[in-house]
């Protein structure tokens, strides 16, 4: 990823219990220059099998939010979509530094709205 050194939006994608779409996230963030997706291969609702999978996600997670912090130096704010296990978002949570890391926006999926997201929550 080359540097961006514009103020900008950065959207992450994080399908685990089921693949996030970017033209739902899209619908709510906006067409961001920066759009990183952390998926499985297969995601389904059993994901979560192994403890050992939360200290993967979290080191992925903390790795992804690192490089952004050095390609992307003036992110205003990260637009996080997330699907996945209870678990998941504990370790999400746990590698964000509000102190390190830009405003982080937290979306809600209601399959019967359009759009799909909703902005509920922003840690700043």
């Amino acid at each position: 990823m080359d540097s961006i050194d514009d103020n900008t939006d950065v959207i992450i994608r994080v399908s685990l219990s089921a693949r996030i779409l970017l033209e739902d996230t899209a619908a709510v963030a906006g067409d961001c220059p920066v759009q990183v997706d952390l998926r499985v291969e297969n995601p389904d609702v059993m994901w979560l099998s192994h403890p050992e999978q939360l200290a993967v996600l979290q080191k992925v997670f903390r790795g992804i939010l690192r490089k952004l912090s050095r390609t992307v130096p003036r992110c205003n704010r990260i637009h996080l979509f997330y699907a996945g296990p209870a678990g998941g978002a504990i370790v999400l949570g746990q590698a964000i530094n509000p102190r390190m890391n830009p405003e982080i926006a937290l979306y809600e999926y209601h399959r019967q709205k359009t759009p799909k997201y909703e902005h509920v929550l922003s840690l700043k």
